[in-house]
């Protein structure tokens, strides 16, 4: 067995061996990551000249409260039925972790959060809240969404302090591909407009497995929300509306206020952060914005060795851990007494992006 990146001889076999794991459409739900311009990231295991797993990654660019980190989003892993229990899918992780720390990747955020990842050094990221929005009859515009709303959805989705950073372009082009139907989810975008006027835009998705209509990702006037939980009710025929978001989504607190029921729940997603001295580095300012003692804040990494150091204290934990303490949640192993962790609590954990729909590909 041969591991390796993909070639344009193995291209459209490794598409073939995914779109049979998981749907014949994936090569238009993730047109990016399984483009022939993203071959160098793109990877296969060949018995020999038959491709047996494949996994691909994308690199771009998160924004948090305006810090800018390079993150490698993982996905389409898939190993052919035949050929499972081999341990394929973890030698394909060690070798495209190779090619992201050599492009000086920060943080590798996985769509899943089965116990492969977990065994990688991945940890589950964050929770996932999900609110009941009550439906209320009040006149409102909602149509799809149009090339002449992009501008404006654009606007909307950057007012997000998390999120990936995204062109006109890319936008359109994330539009298009969430919107193909897929084995577990169809999806819609829809635009509520105000005479004419993009006011909010909404990624609404129905699960064969979960009753309702799911609103996961939101921009713009959450005031329209009741509004439009009743016209999606009546045009999808739904009895029930659903709005997700990522635990530290501005909207939370908003939805919290208004005291509508709320379900806390793991996100499937995973994360993984290859060199956490390279990452503070970048994390350092929006730290010192919290609190200016941070920059006396360091880390040092050796190995599954992490240490922080604070004002001539250290705190060494695992990898594991420090991501944890990182972007959340705290291991209640970790506890508060250490002095580092006493200065850390409330500065940390990192709110991070909602890695789904426009945010993720």
């Amino acid at each position: 067995m041969i591991i390796t990146t993909c070639t344009p001889q193995t291209h459209l076999a490794q598409i073939d061996l995914i779109e049979t794991v998981f749907h014949p459409r994936m090569r238009h739900r993730y047109p990016w990551l399984l483009s022939e311009g993203n071959l160098a990231h793109r990877f296969v295991a060949l018995d020999d000249e038959k491709v047996i797993g494949a996994l691909n990654y994308w690199t771009e660019t998160v924004v948090i409260e305006g810090n800018a980190f390079s993150v490698a989003s993982i996905g389409a892993v898939a190993t052919h039925l035949d050929y499972r229990h081999q341990g394929i899918a973890s030698k394909l992780l060690d070798a495209a972790e190779k090619t992201m720390r050599q492009a000086k990747v920060d943080v590798v955020v996985i769509s899943g959060s089965i116990d492969l990842y977990l065994r990688y050094g991945a940890e589950r990221l964050s929770s996932v809240l999900t609110f009941e929005v009550p439906s209320v009859a009040q006149p409102i515009t909602m149509v799809p969404v149009e090339t002449a709303h992009i501008p404006a959805l654009k606007v909307m989705y950057d007012q997000n302090p998390y999120r990936f950073e995204r062109s006109l372009k890319q936008i359109q082009e994330l539009i298009e591909a969430t919107s193909v139907p897929s084995n577990w989810m169809n999806t819609n975008i829809c635009t509520v407009l105000d005479h004419q006027s993009p006011i909010a835009y909404a990624v609404v998705t129905r699960r064969p497995n979960k009753p309702g209509a799911w609103i996961r990702e939101f921009g713009g006037d959450p005031s329209v929300l009741p509004a439009l939980a009743d016209a999606l009710t009546r045009e999808l025929g739904v009895s029930r509306v659903i709005v997700e978001l990522i635990h530290n989504d501005p909207l939370v607190p908003i939805l919290q206020n208004k005291g509508w029921p709320v379900v806390e729940e793991p996100m499937e997603s995973t994360l993984k952060v290859l060199d956490f001295e390279q990452l503070l580095t970048k994390l350092k300012p929006l730290l010192i914005r919290r609190d200016p003692s941070m920059a006396h804040l360091s880390v040092t990494q050796d190995g599954d060795n992490i240490t922080f150091m604070f004002s001539g204290s250290g705190y060494t934990t695992t990898a594991r851990q420090a991501q944890q303490l990182l972007f959340g949640p705290w291991p209640s192993a970790l506890g508060v007494d250490h002095p580092v962790l006493v200065k850390l609590k409330g500065i940390v954990p990192i709110p991070w992006v909602y890695p789904s729909n426009l945010n993720y590909q």
